[in-house]
């Protein structure tokens, strides 16, 4: 008997849908588009780009990335000096996403116009802008009167490309650098220039002369950092400093701090510190976290953190070059703060950079901060070189 077959499918199988062929993410509405594709990997946005136009265009929408960080997408970046002062800084990148090991990952080299020494370094919207600095690179040492920079890169941190935007009217070497309201505000590092501020808008890519200094605040010295509270810029200057300068942009006044930010009392040597959530936040040598009111020179420890101090070494920054021993020690976050630091490993000659993410939870009946170690891991690791010959230069936060 031969086998035959009915036309009709049996009646207890129920035939599978099939998506009309016509349906891609190309049929999608942009608002929806975005936010499939800010689920994506970085890699996958790079695929895509290649695709058509219009996904190119998506992927390089501000809103994009808008989306990733609403949805907790960042990326860290860190600037390393490996090799001594006058050695080409390095960039890497530690990725905030979960599903991937957070090992610093070198990205594409710095072009040659990119400064050794002195540079100041914000980061805004999707991009990390590389300020003045200096260039010379024929001693083996730097010295604060090498010919500053009146130069400005811009690292696109969505195709790690690098390029030129407008310059600054005046050269400056180790400036302060802070953002308020998307506009990027320099001062200082000019010596006793008149421009001793400026201010630069990315929309108009121009730069803008800020008003003059009253000779009772202005201060001719180089600034380390830079922090940004209540919504005005104050520089950090490499030595303590009876109170710190600030430029209020909303008011267009300069004014000074009567309180100084005293970490001494803490047993740091130098301005190790960062602001998250409107708090200061310290650390000393051995581990240990401090935090403290802005307006406020009371220092109380964070709780909770026993652990990093059983994995702490010393500060990632040596003073064989003349800079301050915890420079890029703490650094913002999102609402958390990394911290640095190094182990030299003795069998391998090879010292391991270790980073810590660290949370706080805030206690308002106790007064109290309760830190957590999110993630703690070493992330590099470099032969041949004693912790000397490393340093971290800057270090930047994006939503990408």
């Amino acid at each position: 008997m031969s086998e035959s077959f009915s036309e009709e499918p049996p009646r207890n199988k129920k035939k599978k849908p099939s998506m009309s062929p016509s349906f891609s993410l190309s049929s999608l509405p942009d608002e929806v588009a975005l936010s499939c594709m800010a689920l994506l990997s970085r890699s996958d946005h790079a695929s895509l780009s290649r695709v058509s136009k219009r996904y190119r265009s998506l992927v390089a929408s501000p809103e994009l990335y808008k989306i990733r960080s609403q949805l907790g997408y960042s990326c860290f970046y860190v600037c390393l000096s490996i090799h001594g002062p006058y050695s080409t800084p390095r960039w890497f990148i530690i990725s905030r996403e979960k599903t991937v090991n957070r090992l610093m990952t070198p990205i594409p080299p710095c072009p040659s116009s990119h400064p050794l020494k002195g540079f100041s370094v914000v980061s805004l919207d999707c991009g990390i802008y590389v300020i003045g600095g200096s260039i010379t690179r024929k001693r083996e040492y730097f010295r604060s009167s090498d010919p500053p920079s009146s130069s400005v890169l811009l690292l696109d941190c969505r195709t790690h490309t690098w390029r030129q935007v407008p310059s600054m009217k005046v050269a400056r070497c180790e400036a302060a650098a802070g953002v308020v309201d998307g506009k990027i505000y320099v001062f200082g590092g000019c010596g006793h220039n008149e421009t001793y501020g400026e201010v630069f808008d990315p929309k108009t890519q121009t730069w803008t002369t800020l008003p003059p200094v009253p000779d009772s605040v202005k201060e001719y010295v180089p600034f380390k950092k830079t922090m940004v509270m209540g919504e005005k810029i104050y520089p950090v200057p490499f030595w303590n400093s009876p109170n710190l300068l600030y430029y209020s942009p909303n008011e267009g006044i300069w004014g000074r701090r009567m309180k100084d930010v005293d970490v001494s009392k803490i047993g740091t040597k130098s301005y190790c510190f960062s602001m998250a959530e409107n708090v200061l936040y310290s650390c000393d040598d051995y581990g240990n976290m401090y935090w403290s009111e802005p307006e406020d020179s009371d220092w109380n420890k964070v709780e909770g953190l026993g652990a990093l101090h059983n994995h702490f070494y010393k500060p990632l920054a040596s003073f064989i070059w003349d800079t301050s021993p915890c420079d890029e020690l703490l650094r913002t976050f999102g609402t958390n703060i990394l911290i640095f630091w190094f182990k030299y490993n003795p069998k391998n000659t090879k010292v391991d950079i270790w980073c810590a993410e660290i949370s706080f939870e805030r206690l308002h009946d106790k007064g109290e901060i309760i830190g957590k170690i999110e993630w703690l891991q070493s992330v590099a690791g470099v032969k041949g070189h004693s912790s000397s010959h490393l340093e971290v230069l800057h270090s930047a936060y994006v939503n990408v």
